[in-house]
């Protein structure tokens, strides 16, 4: 038999609440620790409750930890019940000062690496190449860090309505303004975590070397009646632009000025037309700076994208009945999803409402992208792979305020797969949403700021804490005058 031994004055230093024993001797003795913690016996000193008062907790020697979440989590093999198994919320606190912000790259790679790779990574010696693997890990959006303050909101931190404008090829037609719903940093990380990080099969049978890549709009996402577009386009095997109904096959438009000469003597837009103007500038993109080979990435919206096409023909021009979205490009459709996926799993932040233009290589997830490329037009193949959410300065925030519904699905045991698990709809997109296993928390909080807020209770209760202390030790023994 094995057993451990908890002081509740112990605990109540360790969760920086001094005068909680009643509370604190009540959750140690109590049934949900018990189910939780599966102990076969268990012996208190008196008096109870008091600072002083011991519990220890008698363990089966099969672990019944282990044993319990065997039971409860058959159906689950592989490195997803692993990652389920070891789901980890951790508060590191203590004064300014102590090296908690330091701390949270190392126990964020740990998490993500595992203790064996992390290991040796470890140490002041060699924080260069631990700072690599964790800005390589955030590269793949496995790592994401914030920064609460006063100011954080819900909207911010889960999900909120951001202006939209709807995005306008076709003449004569004004541009929409609607609130959308998007996801917050955390409904990101949490829908990338469960997702798993997409596998580029060996080999990388198409690579983005040497390749520009160019997000591009074909009809508008939010007008039912042009659908029809979209469907033609990946049915026939080519992507449309709706600028002018001009034919600009002839060479002499490789030059953006004969295009501008071409738009302002044909064209059916009224006003002043420029170089920078749409039906110069996005025909010149599309006919001349679009090279075969190039890789487009066709969106719904500014927040989704639904398919990925490679570039296999020239400009060609073929004129329409209503006169619109008479240019193509001949393309290799790659992936296909018509119910689109978030803009931020190949892109950091969402697209803009430019029917075509090249994205910034720096902001593109180029591992990612280039698994739904090789994806061979299926569902995208997924590794199940620890994800870290990092929260510096935790206690800066209105906890409540921000976390929402989060306080309960924070829970390990009502995690997503779990067998308590606890699924909410989200109050603006009205999906359902759950935390899923793979999704560590790491947090930082200042102990010896009484200006700002403790944490929630029922937070509090949801995380393991780390005492970071300040180490004399560290420091030259000039420091001060000394």
């Amino acid at each position: 038999m094995n057993s451990v031994t908890i002081r509740a004055s112990d605990l109540a230093r360790d969760i920086s609440e001094q005068n909680a024993f009643p509370t604190i001797c009540s959750a140690l003795g109590g049934k949900k620790f018990k189910d939780l913690a599966g102990y076969t016996a268990l012996q208190t000193t008196t008096p109870n409750p008091s600072s002083t008062t011991t519990f220890t907790f008698t363990l089966d020697a099969e672990d019944q930890e282990g044993k319990a979440m065997a039971e409860s989590d058959a159906p689950m093999q592989g490195q997803a019940a692993q990652v389920i198994a070891a789901t980890n919320n951790l508060i590191l606190y203590g004064p300014p000062g102590t090296g908690k912000t330091y701390q949270t790259a190392w126990e964020a790679v740990r998490l993500c690496l595992g203790e064996v790779a992390a290991a040796g990574i470890s140490g002041e010696k060699s924080r260069d190449r631990l700072m690599a693997e964790y800005r390589r890990l955030m590269s793949e959006g496995r790592i994401e860090f914030v920064t609460f303050h006063q100011s954080m909101s819900y909207e911010e931190f889960v999900e909120g309505l951001r202006p939209s404008v709807d995005e306008v090829d076709v003449p004569d037609q004004g541009a929409g303004f609607r609130l959308e719903p998007v996801a917050g940093i955390f409904e990101r990380i949490a829908r990338r975590a469960e997702r798993g990080v997409p596998v580029t099969p060996s080999g990388n049978v198409i690579s983005l070397d040497g390749r520009q890549v160019f997000k591009m709009s074909i009809a508008r996402a939010n007008v039912a009646s042009e659908d029809y577009l979209f469907d033609e386009a990946i049915s026939e095997g080519h992507t449309l632009l709706g600028w002018e109904d001009i034919d600009f096959t002839d060479d002499k438009f490789s030059d953006i000025n004969e295009i501008l000469k071409a738009c302002r003597e044909q064209g059916r837009r009224e006003g002043e037309v420029t170089l920078q103007s749409g039906q110069v500038s996005q025909v010149d993109v599309f006919r001349n700076q679009l090279e075969i080979g190039d890789i487009i990435v066709v969106t719904k919206g500014n927040s989704l994208f639904r398919a990925i096409g490679e570039i296999t023909g020239t400009y060609e021009y073929h004129q329409r009945a209503n006169r619109t979205y008479c240019h193509r490009r001949s393309v290799r459709w790659l992936w296909v999803d018509r119910t689109g996926v978030p803009a931020g799993e190949i892109y950091d932040g969402n697209f803009t409402m430019r029917s075509i233009y090249a994205l910034n290589r720096a902001r593109l997830d180029t591992v990612a992208l280039e698994g739904y490329m090789n994806s061979g037009g299926e569902a995208v193949s997924r590794e199940v792979e620890p994800h870290v959410m990092i929260i510096d300065e935790i206690n800066r925030a209105n906890i409540s305020k921000v976390f929402g519904e989060l306080i309960t699905l924070l829970e390990p045991d009502k995690r997503l797969g779990r067998r308590d698990e606890i699924q909410l709809t989200l109050p603006y997109s009205k999906k359902r949403f759950g935390v899923p296993p793979n999704l560590h928390i790491v947090g930082t909080m200042n102990t010896a700021d009484r200006s700002i807020a403790l944490l929630d209770t029922a937070l509090r209760r949801r995380f393991t804490f780390k005492e970071l202390m300040p180490n004399p030790a560290i420091l030259s023994p000039n420091v001060g005058g000394c």
